[in-house]
């Protein structure tokens, strides 16, 4: 069965399937994935692990079985503090205008998680109720270990949630073909493009160190890049294609967020 097929088969049919991606974050590894649609020579998909819906190369991608002997995909860790502040309602401080809308792409999404301060609380409400002061109270007072535990079940089974901005460390950034995002000063945009199609153009300006990265980091790693095309608009008049960057998911962060020189 070839992989395309089996990704059609899988957005028909709703089904999740494990494979393992040559690239990305962690490649070699086995995860899971629901595919969503399929682009050209890539497929659009949720990972199950991360929740992120991501872009795959289709060429970088293998069908696998659920018990293939491969390691399996690491849940990352995640920070409750992310390191991008959306008080504006764009990435504060970043020269390209990034809206909220790009949380999931910067690896930023609401988590739930026991809010701790207010479960300690309520648990200790629960405890008074059953004329305890503590976990330390009930084990002093009933000798019978059966019931003590029953105690400690029945009140740790209570908790309060709450949903806070989380960001992996390290990030997972996943822009995806066709995202846009304008400069704060009007007259210039980014867009991805095809990943492993673009060509870098032979009058480049000069680059800053991170632009620098992004198209070492392309020719190093092939199978994880991405083209990231620069549009102008100096005269207002309708935007125009200046160049064409290649580089991964990180240097197109600190390209958005730094910016290349002159702009």
């Amino acid at each position: 069965m070839s992989v395309v097929f089996a990704l059609s088969e899988a957005i028909r049919t709703g089904e999740i399937l494990t494979v393992i991606y040559a690239a990305g974050s962690q490649p070699g590894r086995k995860r899971q994935i629901h595919p969503v649609s399929l682009q050209q020579d890539e497929v659009l998909a949720r990972c199950i692990a991360s929740g992120l819906t991501k872009s795959y190369q289709i060429a970088l991608l293998d069908v696998v079985a659920h018990d293939h002997p491969a390691p399996a995909y690491k849940q990352p860790k995640r920070t409750d503090k992310p390191s991008v502040n959306f008080d504006s309602g764009y990435a504060d401080g970043w020269v390209f205008l990034v809206p909220t809308a790009f949380r999931d792409a910067l690896d930023i999404r609401l988590t739930t998680r026991i809010d701790k301060e207010k479960t300690q609380a309520l648990r200790l409400k629960q405890l008074a109720g059953l004329g305890f002061d503590s976990f330390e109270d009930v084990d002093s007072k009933m000798p019978d270990k059966k019931f003590r535990k029953e105690i400690r079940k029945e009140v740790n089974g209570y908790k309060i949630m709450e949903q806070v901005w989380t960001e992996g460390v390290p990030p997972t950034y996943a822009f995806t073909r066709g995202d846009m995002l304008h400069h704060r000063d009007g007259l210039h945009a980014v867009q991805v493009v095809a990943p492993g199609y673009a060509q870098v153009t032979d009058n480049e300006p000069p680059l800053s160190r991170a632009a620098m990265d992004c198209v070492y980091l392309k020719r190093t790693f092939p199978g994880a890049g991405l083209g990231v095309t620069l549009y102008g608009n100096p005269d207002g008049d309708g935007y125009q294609n200046l160049y064409t960057l290649l580089c991964d998911q990180n240097g197109f962060v600190e390209w958005l967020r730094g910016g290349i020189d002159g702009l």
